[in-house]
């Protein structure tokens, strides 16, 4: 039989410390059209990603635990006509939407309001839910229409809402003091949370990885 050997193994790469400054990798774009950058730091625990790309002026922030799990997604852009929304408290039959871009400053949607408690995005504007005046769509700076309880023949639970969310596949879900609506064009339905009516306030609403809504 064939005597037995040894070997030993040599690691000719030395391991480092990460520097405190981080790491930046830099490169230019396939396609031509700007640059991107990425810096990696260890900071608070987790490291901390940013990134700038360049061409469509996009930057994100990405935190990272210690075992490189996403903890957060920070997502930037700086738009050619950039705008801003403002929910505020305002009095009954006032508006509390203001709508903030280039260099007009703040400019007051002229709709009661009342207090607006939410927003999100919608084709070129935005959908605002109030204290007491229901879902209200705003588009191209002025009012194209009003949900609420009576007019949506109670397809919408109540004419106060908390809180907003498209998901993935384009449903509107809108969290009231009386449980939650979901919007979708095929087929609207209502969704009680329980039989109690206080414990039927939705105040958040947000999606996993899953296709599941909470």
């Amino acid at each position: 039989t064939a005597a037995a050997r040894s070997y030993r193994v040599v690691v000719t790469t030395a391991l480092t410390a990460f520097p405190a400054d981080g790491f930046t990798a830099r490169w230019n774009r396939v396609d031509g059209d700007g640059s991107e950058q990425v810096d990696l730091r260890w900071e608070n625990e987790g490291f901390t990603i940013t990134s700038e790309v360049g061409g469509p002026n996009v930057s994100y922030v990405l935190r990272l635990s210690t075992t490189w799990a996403v903890r957060q997604f920070l997502l930037f852009r700086d738009l050619d006509d950039p705008d801003l929304w403002l929910g505020t408290d305002a009095r009954r039959n006032e508006s509390g939407i203001y709508s903030l871009g280039g260099d007009a400053g703040a400019k007051r949607i002229s709709v009661p309001t009342a207090m607006i408690n939410a927003f999100v995005r919608h084709n070129a504007g935005v959908l605002a839910g109030s204290e007491r005046y229901g879902l209200i769509d705003i588009q191209d700076g002025k009012l194209k229409k009003n949900y609420t309880f009576e007019n949506t023949a109670g397809g919408l639970r109540s004419d106060t809402i908390f809180a907003l969310f498209f998901d993935g596949e384009g449903v509107l879900w809108i969290g009231t003091n009386r449980g939650v609506s979901r919007y979708d064009p095929e087929a609207p339905t209502q969704q009680t949370v329980s039989d109690v009516p206080n414990s039927n306030f939705v105040r958040a609403l947000f999606q996993t990885w899953s296709p599941d809504a909470y």
